[in-house]
């Protein structure tokens, strides 16, 4: 034991700075996984060597600052602490791990400040003697002091309000004539488009760029209403069947505006960065192998220092290349108009399928795991479930036990083409229904489906039941009735039910798993208790519950029958013996006898519904009350009551996805993304393709952008981000 303290107490400074180097190789290669879904694993390794690269970089400098070595030694160690300082600056591929990372960006600020002033007081202090060192050990502390001043700028430009003020300074303020010309445009190439039978992957990463503004606007809650331009791309994306992969491109460029440097790398800023980092340290690299005749450095020390060259100079130019061989550079040709390095870029681009490979979304959502099965396998995996919840709840851990055990509470599938189209469809439905008025499109969750049946009555909508309440009444409803459901048949010639069953278990997990993406309130405790209950039925108990609620049903609406039919006849008793102007004694015990009798019915009736709010102990009774409906109404002959359904529950998938906070669709980005984003922009761009030839459209849209509202930005950060509708839309106003 006390040789390993020896040995790294002798090379700790050694070990530490070529793991800070590990790191930022680590982050440069697999950051970019972020985007799709992962599994818990990759993602803790990222966030270790997100928070690791920090936290080493800053301890290694603060322990060089009381150095004990000999004098070579001193220098050629402390000469490493520019480099520290690169790292800090970190990779193009992660600037921020959550958004709570753009929000700090002051506290780096500082850092900066700090971080600065302690290398150059080490070079200082151990450094300052040998003139060649001092010169490439500045050049690489400015080096170092830029790039992490580049991370403070893209944390701080990443910001939601940052956003904000960008989308109202540099994108409002554009297209204030209709009468640009079809070939300065930002789709020249759509006639040609419109000839091509499909689309290609590269197309519609234009697209996205060139819809961009839009998806921000959504992301910072700001309504950035669509040029003319605009909504012609969205209806030619429409009518080629790629609108899924539009919002998908756009949700990976979001990703990189919010979590990346991908906002200030391409700015004139940023490519000076770039390149004074590369002439750094290509100068120090001389200057260095210089001083070695020099000066008597340690082997180890020179062999490190080499390293850390090399390595810096290899992640630069791999960042390098990267960003020039990027969306967003060919999104910046594009709109510099120079046409020949576009096309050059472009042609890259296709050959490695880059579109393909790194802007898709991985297609799968989570489903919820119910815990009921048959098979004795399953059982034990519920046994187990179980047990581990109850051992992690006594420990006082249970969070970080579902965390790291995903696969028993939850599991993913893939979406499959006939699914996405069948949302698109009910979602179409809404958007005509809604005649123009967003946000009555937006208030449907699920009443609209349901106006097909005239009085149909929904348990779930009753007055005091919160959203998250309906989804397991509706949840619950489903699975009751595809267990009891007669029409095996309708049930193997289509998959209406499989993707209604993947939708509701979607919309469970989002209860159970990101409740962040609800609509507030979401009881937590509300379906543990109504899945036991569920459990504790089974499926016989569930038919006799049915049968139960019928029961009651016949016997509530007989008694309203009654009732109704008393109050008719007392209210002839009055009606009479008004116009006769006299009451007979024969008459006034008659009324009296109905006036007993009314007071029973609601007497009875009382008691009826105080017997319904026993059994109403959990949301299951409602879900079984609303499965003996939809069992009733298919039992008459209605063949729709499944697209029904499925209409309901794409009613409330939209629901959610625009009642949620903003700040939950981009916060999901980080780990891949949610189902309910995509629908959420989706709809809004379904919205905008239908009515943007209406009048009154076009005048909110003129108005919109003939009024802009300046923002001061005395720093310019926001100026600098090369959205391509903004300079290519600018050079066609007048």
């Amino acid at each position: 034991m006390a040789g390993v303290v020896l040995l790294w107490s002798d090379w700790e400074v050694q070990i530490l700075v070529l793991v800070s180097f590990t790191l930022q190789v680590f982050l440069l290669a697999f950051a970019r996984i972020r985007r799709r879904d992962i599994s818990v694993v990759p993602r803790t390794l990222l966030w270790l060597a997100y928070l690791l690269a920090d936290i080493i970089a800053i301890y290694i400098l603060g322990h060089m600052s009381f150095c004990g070595k000999s004098h070579e030694q001193e220098q050629t160690v402390t000469f490493w602490a520019p480099f520290l300082l690169v790292h800090l600056g970190g990779q193009d591929t992660i600037t921020a791990y959550s958004m709570e990372d753009n929000q700090l960006w002051p506290r780096q600020l500082l850092s900066v400040l700090v971080q600065t002033v302690g290398v150059a007081y080490v070079l200082y202090k151990y450094v300052a003697g040998s003139s060649t060192l001092v010169t490439a050990a500045a050049l690489m502390t400015v080096a170092g002091f830029l790039k992490y001043g580049e991370r403070v700028w893209a944390l701080k430009s990443s910001n939601l309000d940052s956003i904000r003020k960008l989308l109202d300074e540099d994108e409002k303020p554009r297209m204030k004539k209709e009468g640009e010309r079809e070939g300065e445009g930002p789709y020249r190439p759509r006639a040609q488009w419109r000839r091509e039978g499909r689309l290609g992957s590269d197309e519609v990463l234009q697209g996205a760029h060139d819809l961009f503004p839009i998806c921000m606007g959504q992301m910072v809650d700001y309504k950035f209403w669509p040029s003319r331009l605009q909504s012609e791309a969205i209806k030619l994306f429409v009518e080629k069947g790629r609108l899924y992969e539009l919002i998908e491109m756009q949700l990976s460029l979001m990703h990189d505006v919010l979590y990346t440097k991908a906002v200030v790398i391409h700015s004139w800023c940023g490519c000076f960065i770039r390149a004074f980092s590369l002439v750094a340290i290509i100068t120090t690299f001389f200057l260095f192998q210089s001083s070695i005749g020099k000066n008597d450095f340690n082997r180890v020390n020179a062999i490190v220092t080499y390293m850390l060259i090399a390595g810096a100079f290899l992640l630069e130019m791999i960042a390098l290349l990267g960003a020039m061989g990027s969306t967003w550079m060919c999104a910046l040709l594009r709109a510099r108009r120079w046409d020949r390095l576009h096309s050059i870029s472009l042609s890259v681009r296709r050959c490695i399928k880059a579109a393909d490979r790194s802007r898709r979304w991985s297609g799968s959502i989570g489903q919820h795991k119910l815990l009921i099965s048959t098979s004795s396998k399953e059982h034990e995996d519920v046994r187990g479930k179980s047990l581990g919840t109850s051992t992690a709840w006594l420990f006082g851990c249970k969070g970080l036990w579902h965390k790291l055990h995903p696969f028993l509470f939850s599991r993913s599938v893939v979406i499959s083409r006939n699914m996405k189209e069948l949302v698109l469809k009910e979602i179409l439905r809404m958007v005509s229904a809604c005649g123009g008025k967003e946000d009555i499109m937006w208030s449907y969750n699920g009443n609209l489906a349901l106006q097909r049946w005239h009085g149909f009555e929904d348990p779930t909508s009753r007055a005091g039941y919160n959203f998250d309440g309906r989804i397991l009444g509706w949840y619950f409803a489903t699975k009751m009735f595809f267990s009891l459901s007669y029409r095996v048949e309708a049930r193997q010639q289509d998959d209406v039910e499989e993707i209604i069953e993947s939708v509701s278990s979607y919309m469970m997990f989002l209860l159970v798993e990101r409740p962040h993406m609800l609509p507030s309130p979401v009881s937590p405790g509300l379906c543990a208790n109504a899945e036991a209950t569920y459990v504790r039925l089974g499926l016989s108990g569930v038919k006799d519950l049915i049968e139960r609620i019928r029961e009651h049903s016949r016997r509530r609406e007989a008694l309203l029958r009654r009732r109704k039919h008393m109050e008719t006849l007392y209210r002839n008793q009055h009606m009479d013996g008004l116009e006769e102007r006299s009451i007979r004694r024969e008459e006034l015990d008659t009324t009296n006898e109905l006036d007993r009798r009314i007071e029973e019915l609601y007497r009875r009736e009382d008691l009826l519904e105080q017997d319904r709010r026993r059994e109403d102990r959990s949301v299951v009774s409602h879900g079984a009350e609303l499965a003996g409906r939809l069992l009733d109404m298919e039992a008459r002959g209605e063949r729709e009551v499944r697209q029904v359904v499925l209409g309901v529950w794409v009613e409330m998938l939209c629901y959610a996805a625009h009642h949620c906070n903003r700040d939950s669709h981009a916060r999901q980005l980080n780990t891949g993304g949610e189902f309910t984003t995509i629908v959420w922009l989706l709809s809004a761009a379904i919205f905008n393709s239908r009515y943007c030839d209406q009048p009154w459209f076009v005048e909110r849209m003129q108005d919109f952008f003939r009024s802009p509202l300046p923002v001061q930005d005395k720093s310019g950060w926001f100026r600098r981000i090369p959205f391509c509708c903004r300079q290519r839309e600018r050079s066609v106003t007048v």
